[in-house]
């Protein structure tokens, strides 16, 4: 018994030994190294690029309406809109959405329609579409019951459309990040011009092309 205890007092000197020893805590040392970049994610198409309302109404420049050589669409007008933010890239991987909306002497004509939209305007049937290049957007107006009236200058002038670019992420013909993901490019197509506006955050009038 008497062993043991003298063993008990042993382990309480060498505690109170080791307790009384201990000093201040020093400096942390200094940081690691960064660690290896992640792999890069997809691309995405969160930086969603929309013009203001804009329309095609200089006679004389060269973006003016002016008359088509297709034959096959019949009485028909184009004209052009400069876009430098249309690339290759965009053209081959993005998707461009376009809407039109026509007030002509006080009488609402066509109320933010997406495109393409037809409509009837006597005596002629008549489309609105446009085309995307590089750098540009066609606009087209034509008949599409055989009518050859011509469309009138003044009338054309009040014609307003507004294009929305949505580059990259998409992958078989459905976009794979931003705030339209999941949706495929013909349901972003069908998209009224409101329901595309809430669900691209954009708002209703202004750009934001710098």
């Amino acid at each position: 018994m008497k062993k043991q205890f003298i063993q008990f007092l042993g382990v309480l000197t060498i505690s109170a030994l080791l307790y009384s020893c201990k000093g201040t805590e020093g400096p942390a040392g200094p940081a690691g190294p960064a660690g290896p970049a992640g792999a890069a994610g997809p691309a995405g198409s969160a930086n969603v690029i929309y013009s203001a309302w804009f329309n095609i109404n200089t006679p004389t420049a060269a973006t003016a309406w002016r008359d088509t050589a297709d034959l096959t669409l019949g009485g028909a007008r184009y004209g052009v809109k400069t876009a430098s933010a249309i690339t290759q890239t965009i053209l081959d991987q993005g998707v461009i959405l376009s809407y039109v909306k026509w007030e002509s002497g006080g009488t609402t004509l066509i109320e933010q329609q997406s495109l393409p939209w037809s409509d009837y305007l006597s005596p002629n049937q008549f489309a609105l579409n446009f085309t995307p290049k590089v750098g540009k957007l066609y606009y087209y107006l034509y008949t599409t019951n055989g009518g050859t009236g011509a469309f009138n200058s003044s009338a054309l002038s009040t014609i307003n459309f507004r294009y929305v670019i949505i580059p990259g992420g998409v992958a078989a013909s459905r976009i794979t990040s931003g705030p339209a993901k999941g949706y495929t490019v013909t349901q972003l197509r069908a998209l009224s011009y409101n329901q595309a506006l809430a669900l691209l955050n954009i708002p209703a009038e202004g750009s934001n092309i710098k």
